[in-house]
């Protein structure tokens, strides 16, 4: 199944390597500061992670929500890796403000209307084949009227590992250190691993037009829609009807 071999993906490449690799280089330092300037901020918001994996983005899903010890405010974070979720713990402390649960994000354990936000940051790239739809579908269930939901998504046809190395001596320019970890960490082969999961059909991710599409049809209406982390995704923010 394309979801066990998702998992060993997730679990050889990225538990080891991803959480040192993603805070060195620079398309993803870039990649963040575009998102996160997108975020409508509420300190008392109760906000739900999909795919947190190793927990990189709730340091900026806190910071940029404005959510403290003090605030009110709680992420719930859900992952479908036990070791993903364990070092997540290790890697944040166990913040008060963090709750974190083993689930699938296609079938959410939560009741209707429970979130006012709701993060989607490449959690549907390791779904079986158009898995992705039922994780949005899901995120609009469990969101409120009113609340906003945030996708990161690969789109169809826009190779990120091409993209990416492309755009290697540009990453050298900028951040000699994070190309050095890059390498050292073997992202390159992890993006090979993970391109023959997508030459085969096993992975398949959405057009542009499919994914506002499916977001509509789920109660959102689209307030940003713009190409990201090097023209190989598109991010969105969409508020519930």
């Amino acid at each position: 199944m394309i979801e066990d071999g998702g998992k060993r993906f997730w679990n050889r490449y990225y538990l080891e390597r991803f959480w040192a690799m993603a805070t060195r280089l620079k398309c993803f330092q870039d990649m963040n500061e575009q998102i996160f300037s997108h975020i409508v901020p509420d300190s008392k918001a109760i906000v739900l992670e999909q795919g947190c994996g190793v927990g990189r983005n709730i340091p900026l899903i806190l910071d940029s929500m404005g959510i403290d010890e003090l605030s009110g405010g709680k992420v719930h974070a859900v992952d479908f890796s036990h070791e993903a979720l364990d070092l997540a713990k290790e890697k944040l402390s166990n913040p008060v403000n963090v709750v974190f649960h083993k689930g699938n994000m296609s079938q959410l354990s939560f009741a209707d209307e429970t979130f006012n936000a709701v993060f989607d940051i490449f959690a549907g790239t390791y779904m079986p084949i158009k898995g992705w739809k039922l994780g949005v579908i899901e995120t609009f269930r469990v969101m409120k009227p009113g609340g906003r939901a945030y996708f990161l998504y690969f789109i169809h046809g826009r190779n990120f590992g091409s993209l990416f190395k492309k755009q290697v001596i540009d990453e050298f320019f900028h951040n000699p250190a994070g190309l050095y970890w890059a390498m050292h960490l073997k992202l390159v082969r992890g993006l090979n691993v993970w391109d023959k999961f997508i030459a085969n059909g096993d992975v398949v991710y959405p057009e542009w037009e499919e994914l506002l599409d499916i977001i509509k049809f789920s109660g959102g209406i689209v307030e940003v829609a713009e190409e990201s982390f090097l023209g190989a995704c598109i991010f969105v923010r969409a508020i519930k009807s």
